[in-house]
């Protein structure tokens, strides 16, 4: 059984140019597979923008929240202290560990939803079982388009010999 059509290209401008045409006939969904980020790959693909930096924003201003209002609750109702007759609430001291814990979460944040969004680790993908495409890690600039009759035709017509078959 196929899993779907593997296209090498010989480089990113071509990977590009060959997503946008395969996007134009409608062969979604698609994916790509470079030995580094390539620009505008994404979009010619169909990507989505990424919610990762709304998901850090809404993890750092948690941190934020948590440590200012722990702070403010041991310095004020916990365990009022008074030191040298300040008041209890004196936020100017709670700036350094509210700024550090908003970077800590943040990041903590960016980097759990960067491996959960991208199904990291992932193990096994058709994809690896194909020969060449083992080269893609140095050298090689891949089109992963689904298996369809459509999809075959664009591919002979534009591509004849670059295309192999992926099984599943």
């Amino acid at each position: 059984m196929s899993y779907g059509l593997l296209l090498k290209v010989d480089g990113p401008d071509e990977l590009v140019a060959a997503a946008n045409q395969a996007r134009a006939e409608q062969l979604a969904p698609m994916d790509a597979f470079t030995p580094f980020p390539v620009e505008g790959l994404t979009a010619a693909i169909g990507g989505k923008p990424s919610p990762i930096p709304w998901i850090m924003l809404v993890c750092g201003i948690s941190g934020a929240v948590l440590a200012f209002g722990t702070m403010c609750f041991a310095a004020t109702i916990h365990y009022p202290f008074n030191v040298g007759g300040r008041p209890h609430f004196s936020w100017p001291a709670f700036v350094p560990i509210t700024f550090e814990l908003t970077i800590l979460f943040a990041a903590l944040g960016g980097a759990l939803s960067l491996a959960i969004l991208s199904k990291l680790p992932r193990l096994s993908h058709p994809v690896f079982n194909d020969s060449r495409f083992r080269e893609s890690a140095q050298a090689g600039f891949y089109l992963l388009l689904p298996d369809s009759d459509q999809a075959r035709a664009f591919l002979t017509a534009r591509y004849a010999d670059s295309w192999e078959e992926v099984e599943s």
